[in-house]
C-alpha cells in the first residue's frame, strides 16, 4: 500500500490523502526507482500539492567489494544501509557515482526532500520549523534501518547537527565535513564556490577560523542546471572560480558541482577539492571502525 512520511511518522495512503486535505501534510512519498542495481529503495520525498504515489523497487544482490576493507570487516559492510537525504534532486547523481567508485558494495537508500531549499531561500534563514523537518527525516531515515546517514544539502548545516545529536551514536555526516578537513590540512586561503546562496551564509562557519575563506557565488549556474542545462552550469562556475585564482585551493560546495571539477582546476589553475568523494571515503572508514 502507498504510504507517506506525515510529521516524522509512516501512515497509509488513505490517512495520508487526509492529512494533506486538512492542510498538515510535511512531506510525501512519491517515485521510487532503483539505480545500478545497488539502491535497495528510493525515497522521494516532496510538498508541491500534486498527485504522489509511491513504486516500490526491488533490490538487488550486492557486487563483491574490490575494496582493501580487512576480511573481518568485510561480511559487514557488504550490508550496510546509507541514508542518503538530499534537499536538491541535482546531488542524486553525484553521490551515487561516488559510491559507485569508492564504495560499491554499499545500500543506498535516497531521500528527496527539494522544498528544504525552496523554502530556505524563500525565508532567507534556517527556523526552529526547518530543524524540526530534518529532525523527521532522519527518525525516518533510522527506523527504516540504515547504518549511517549522510546529507547532500550544503546550507543546513545546524539543522544537520540537530540530527547528529538526536541519533548519537550513529555517524550522521553533513555534506562537507569531510572536504573541510582535506582543505584545512592543505591550504590558509580558501575559495568557497557556490551556486546556492544560502550555503555562502552557513557553510564559512564551518571552517575553523583560523583559515581565511573567499565566498563566491556562480550566479546563474544553479538555474541552468533546473533547466537540464549541464554544460551552461559547468560553464557559469568554471568562469567565477576565475576570481578565485589568489586563493591556494577552491572547494566546491554542492555535490552537483563535482562533474565540473576539472573545468574549474583548469580555469583557475588551482587545485580543487569536492564534497561527494571525500564523503564516501570518511564515511567508509566511520563504517569500517565501528563494524
Amino acid at each position: 500500500m502507498p504510504y507517506a512520511l506525515h510529521e516524522g511518522r509512516a501512515v497509509s495512503g488513505l490517512d495520508f490523502r487526509q492529512a494533506r486535505h486538512s492542510g498538515t501534510a510535511r512531506a510525501l512519498l512519491v517515485e521510487g526507482q532503483c539505480a545500478a542495481g545497488r539502491v535497495q529503495s528510493v525515497l522521494h520525498v516532496r510538498h508541491k500539492g500534486s498527485t504522489h504515489r509511491l513504486i516500490p523497487c526491488a533490490s538487488r544482490k550486492p557486487r563483491s567489494s574490490s575494496s582493501l576493507t580487512p576480511p573481518w570487516a568485510a561480511a559487514r559492510l557488504l550490508k550496510m544501509r546509507i541514508a542518503l537525504i538530499h534537499a536538491l534532486k541535482h546531488s542524486i547523481v553525484p553521490i551515487e557515482a561516488s559510491f559507485a567508485r569508492l564504495w560499491p558494495d554499499a545500500t543506498l537508500m535516497n531521500l528527496l526532500d527539494d522544498s528544504l531549499s525552496a523554502d530556505l531561500a524563500r525565508d532567507g534563514r534556517l527556523t526552529v520549523a526547518m530543524t524540526e523537518r530534518f529532525l523527521a527525516i532522519g527518525r525516518y531515515a533510522a527506523s527504516t534501518g540504515a547504518d549511517a546517514i549522510l546529507f547532500t544539502c550544503s546550507a543546513f548545516g545546524p539543522c544537520i547537527e540537530a540530527v547528529a545529536r538526536e541519533r548519537a551514536p550513529m555517524p550522521v555526516l553533513k555534506p562537507s565535513e569531510a572536504m573541510i578537513e582535506q582543505a584545512v590540512a592543505r591550504a590558509h586561503r580558501i575559495g568557497l564556490l557556490s551556486t546556492f546562496p544560502p550555503t555562502l551564509v552557513s557553510m564559512p562557519a564551518e571552517f575553523p577560523r583560523t583559515l581565511e575563506i573567499v565566498p563566491k557565488l556562480a550566479t546563474g549556474a544553479l538555474a541552468a542546471l533546473d533547466r537540464g542545462d549541464r554544460a551552461e552550469h559547468d560553464r557559469l562556475v568554471a568562469a567565477a572560480s576565475r576570481d578565485l585564482r589568489d586563493c591556494d585551493l577552491i572547494a566546491l560546495a554542492q555535490y552537483s558541482m563535482a562533474p565540473a571539477a576539472s573545468l574549474v582546476a583548469e580555469a583557475s589553475g588551482r587545485p580543487v577539492l569536492t564534497t561527494p568523494d571525500s564523503a564516501v571515503l570518511k564515511l567508509k572508514q566511520l563504517l569500517t571502525l565501528r563494524s
